[in-house]
């Protein structure tokens, strides 16, 4: 089963922007976020920006991800920047989730796996 921020796994070849399963990922995520504010009755400012916010910077994971999985973690000897930076967009991620009120556990798709 995959963990909390994995997702289906892309054609890192292409561009994601580019392909209907990141696209739905996505939107699916943007939904999700958007009725759980929705049933709290708290979809309204601040709280719509930061749902866009976390959008970004799930779409900056995935390009990350894309980085990693096309370069490894090492590029001509040395680190792959694209590593550290993932685990820095992750944390973000979580503090962006803690701020709308979200718990990682609730971002559950109707078949139980992660989004």
């Amino acid at each position: 089963m995959a963990g909390f921020l994995e997702y289906p796994e892309f054609d890192w070849e292409r561009p994601l922007i580019a392909q209907k399963k990141y696209v739905k990922s996505r939107d699916d995520l943007r939904i999700k976020l958007i009725r759980i504010l929705q049933e709290r009755k708290k979809y309204e400012e601040p709280f719509k920006d930061l749902v866009e916010q976390y959008i970004s910077l799930w779409e900056t994971s995935q390009l990350l991800r894309q980085d990693i999985k096309l370069n490894g973690i090492r590029i001509d000897g040395k680190k792959n920047d694209s590593v550290s930076l993932q685990v820095n967009v992750n944390k973000q991620m979580m503090v962006m989730l803690e701020k709308l009120g979200i718990e990682a556990k609730e971002l559950k798709s109707e078949d139980g796996e992660d989004i």
